[in-house]
């Protein structure tokens, strides 16, 4: 318009761009806002204001931008695996045997820089805030899958610090009063525990959310929309039976496998535990001498049925879990999935569901079904129930230190039995800093991290009411594990190949199932197993208030989940930008294709506006949110279109 200005020409090119500019407002709505009730001159001031400079890069911006950034250590490290990775399955060759190791060396520089907090195991470190500080660090080192392991991981500490706090507050309240805050009444037959335990059902529904629109932001900042992750394609996958009946069968087969698995858990361990409350009401009527039970064609005493009653639901939690693991990886292998991505979250959802039935199973038999099964008081039962829950975050903490130890133990010795061996052949027995590495652990992927924390959350979720230390005590043991697993990274695994991933992946979903199934649960708890309702009511009227209460636990935790948006409205107005960036790129790269000529001026002789720019790619459909920091959103969209 500029160069056509007072020739025959402009009147033409002023109604080309009004109609590329209407074309324009009909995708973006935020433009379309500003020529709505304008008159035609007004809304092409706004148009030519909105398509110059400094809201839009000029074309000297564009001929003079830098198109790319300098490779890191991540990108030669993708490269090199990708270009490696078309010809030969290194991970393959390593299993087989054909190649000892495969990884990337550790960088010392790297490695004492995050030691000096991220992976440090003092108090000062353990103490630390459970901040961002360190995540862009070990994404620039381990790649976006660890990164997020441990950024969300960070998020859930800072979630629990003041589901941590009201609990101990309440205690020391209490001590000084020397009255039971939590059982105090507040309303509708509830007291101050109920409203407690709803509050932090709630409070993780939303913070579960927010972190999905944390996740979001992480992903525009580390470029995880722009890479959309396709992850490495497998040897196994015949594209000519992709969607083919076989397939779809053999899929359906494994959960029907899965299925089986946990009916026959839950069976075994009804079984066993019916076994149990038998023998004890034997034993308290003084009858545990005449005892005798038939297990099919057999009779058995006593002292063999209390064996069995004592071992039996552990040895088949064992069977099942080492039948599992060789029977579903081998379902998997027959799948015919096109990458590892894919095949990675269809094993963790199946994962999931059987290891929360045999890890959750006990805690349910114990807060629904031991009273009615065995008889006693609830608040036996209450307090076993209180003491596992407890027991769990302890253990699951020492289990990690001492899963560890055993790495160490096991690295030391392997390299000792060769170091012997070199010496009784007099020969060179000193390690070179490769060799070290090549004796670390091989980082099996971030699934039974994620598995292990969600568990532990879907704890806290379930059975906080009947333990209101719960968050307390999984808030110190996080503190701790956290500390534990960034050590682990840089002292007792390899470095990993650094994987791309847009968020936490599956496990979002299973996060959201979880917290939902615990607040039908928190409902059972209140009116099956706590006093007062549980005294007050009758069948019918318990199981009607049920029926009623977990509708609405389960409407209020939707309404919570579709409160908090996907993207932040500054996400939003990012994205959009971005995409209209790429509507100039686009369009300008047309023009070069098709030289318009309009009336007597040729649009090209008159400047090139084509600066070199690589074909477009696809536009996304933007969400139309509401606008807030407007110059953040320019400066990361400028920095996208440099990249």
């Amino acid at each position: 318009l500029a160069l056509a200005a007072g020739t025959p020409a402009e009147a033409k090119l002023r109604g080309i761009f009004d109609h590329a500019c209407a074309m324009h407002e009909e995708k973006f709505f935020a433009a379309a806002r500003e020529v709505r009730g304008k008159s035609a001159e007004e809304a092409f001031e706004a148009r030519l204001k909105r398509w110059s400079a400094p809201t839009i890069p000029t074309m000297d911006d564009f001929r003079t931008a830098e198109l790319h950034d300098g490779f890191n250590d991540l990108d030669f490290l993708r490269v090199m695996f990708d270009r490696m990775s078309l010809q030969f399955d290194v991970e393959a060759m390593e299993t087989l045997g054909i190649i000892s190791a495969f990884f990337p060396l550790h960088r010392k520089a790297t490695v004492d820089h995050l030691n000096m907090s991220w992976s440090n195991f003092s108090l000062c470190s353990i103490l630390q805030w459970p901040g961002e500080m360190h995540t862009d660090d070990v994404r620039g080192y381990f790649g976006e899958e660890v990164a997020f392991f441990f950024t969300w991981m960070n998020f859930v500490i800072r979630s629990l610090i003041i589901p941590a706090t009201v609990p101990v507050a309440c205690t020391i309240a209490e001590s000084v009063s020397s009255h039971d805050i939590f059982d105090t009444h507040i309303m509708f037959g509830l007291n101050l525990r109920s409203v407690l335990y709803g509050c932090v059902v709630a409070w993780l529904t939303c913070l579960s959310a927010n972190f999905a629109q944390f996740s979001h932001t992480k992903d525009l900042i580390w470029g995880m929309k722009a890479v959309h992750p396709k992850g490495v394609r497998l040897p196994s996958f015949d594209p000519s039976r992709r969607g083919s009946w076989g397939v779809s069968s053999i899929r359906t087969l494994h959960w029907v496998v899965l299925l089986a698995f946990v009916v026959e858990t839950i069976y075994t361990s009804w079984f066993f535990s019916s076994l149990s409350a038998k023998l004890h009401r034997a034993a308290r009527n003084s009858d545990a001498d005449k005892f005798y039970y038939q297990f099919g064609p057999f009779e058995v005493d006593g002292a063999h049925a209390t064996i069995a009653a004592k071992y039996g639901i552990t040895v088949n939690i064992k069977v099942m879990t080492f039948l599992w693991g060789v029977v579903s990886p081998a379902i998997a292998s027959c799948e015919n999935w096109s990458n590892d991505l894919r095949a990675k979250d269809a094993k963790v959802r199946k994962d999931f569901v059987f290891t929360s039935v045999i890890v959750y199973y006990p805690f349910f038999y114990l807060a629904f079904f031991q009273q009615v099964l065995e008889g006693g008081y609830v608040s036996h039962s209450m307090e076993q129930l209180s003491g596992n829950v407890k027991l769990w975050f302890v253990l699951h903490v020492v289990s990690v230190g001492v899963m560890l130890a055993v790495q160490l133990l096991m690295q030391w010795y392997s390299k000792w039995s060769e170091q012997r061996k070199c010496k009784e052949m007099n020969l060179d027995a000193v390690y070179t800093p490769y060799e070290e590495e090549a004796k670390m652990w091989r980082y099996a992927g971030d699934a039974d991290d994620y598995m292990e924390l969600i568990i532990s959350l879907g704890f806290i979720a379930m059975f906080s009411a009947i333990v209101p230390f719960a968050c307390f005590v999984a808030f110190v043991s996080l503190l701790v594990e956290i500390r534990l697993l960034a050590w682990r990274m840089t002292h007792v695994l390899r470095r990993p190949v650094p994987k791309a991933q847009v968020g936490i992946g599956v496990w979002q979903a299973i996060i959201q199932c979880l917290f939902m199934v615990s607040g039908v649960t928190s409902v059972a708890l209140f009116i099956f197993a706590l006093d007062p309702l549980k005294s007050r009511l009758s069948v019918k009227d318990k199981i009607l208030a049920f029926t009623i209460s977990e509708h609405l636990c389960l409407a209020v935790l939707t309404m919570l989940y579709v409160m908090v948006p996907e993207r932040s409205a500054s996400d939003a107005e990012i994205m959009e930008s971005h995409d209209q960036d790429q509507f100039i790129m686009r369009n300008v790269g047309q023009t070069k294709r098709s030289r318009v000529s309009v009336g007597t001026v040729n649009f090209m002789e008159h400047g090139d506006v084509n600066p070199g720019f690589p074909p477009p790619q696809p536009v996304h459909e933007p969400e139309s949110r509401g606008s807030t920091s407007g110059t953040r959103a320019r400066s990361l969209t400028k920095a996208r279109v440099s990249r």
